[in-house]
């Protein structure tokens, strides 16, 4: 942002920053915005009649101190590179702000689920009194929770596998009884052939499973 403000060309600044031009115009791009924008909200002149000087007007956003700034950018989608860039701040201050902001959404979602499960809130303190009395990590309750899913899943797909095994030796015996009877049938019809003499003995003696 420095060598930008200086002029200095940004495939110079690539070189020295070690960055790529893309990045560094996505930048030059925000900070004229943000001049731009700054420019628009200039604190006006107010005068009063009740003082011999004037009153600096204070805009909503320069009200707020500079970690609230953050978190309403971020509420209202900017990436940690605008805000930086909006609020002229170091990278650990956005971290900071960014991290703050994870842990206020994940608080406001466990009072969700407190307000949603009201009825069941000593099991919720029961449990945590548990997990911390036993130094329990809640990484390997998690991991415990989806082998048992998985072994879930497992018992269900071996189950569908035995009846499918089930159905197909149904499924052979069924076929075999059939084959069964046509083989008898077609030895009747081979023995009265000879007998009658249609056809010869040689013939006659092939069985039913070489035919087919």
């Amino acid at each position: 942002m420095e060598l930008l403000k200086k002029g200095i060309p940004i495939r110079e600044i690539s070189k020295e920053v070690k960055m790529s031009n893309t990045t560094i115009c996505h930048i030059n791009k925000r900070m004229a915005l943000y001049e731009k924008e700054k420019s628009i909200t200039e604190p006006i002149e107010i005068l009063s009649p009740e003082t011999d000087s004037s009153i600096t007007a204070i805009s909503v956003n320069d009200a707020l101190s500079k970690h609230s700034q953050g978190l309403k950018l971020l509420i209202e989608k900017k990436s940690l590179v605008e805000i930086l860039i909006i609020l002229d701040l170091d990278t650990n201050d956005v971290l900071n702000i960014h991290n703050d902001f994870l842990i206020l959404q994940k608080r406001a979602k466990l009072a969700g689920i407190l307000i949603a499960q009201k009825n069941n809130l000593d099991s919720f303190i029961n449990l945590d009194s548990y997990i911390a009395k036993n130094n329990i990590d809640l990484r390997e309750i998690w991991y415990k929770i989806g082998l048992e899913e998985e072994n879930f899943k497992l018992r269900e797909e071996n189950k569908k596998l035995k009846f499918e095994k089930e159905t197909a030796v149904d499924t052979k015996e069924f076929w075999k009884e059939q084959f069964g009877k046509v083989n008898d049938k077609y030895q009747n019809l081979l023995n009265l052939a000879k007998r009658k003499k249609l056809i010869s003995v040689q013939y006659a003696s092939r069985s039913f499973d070489n035919r087919f």
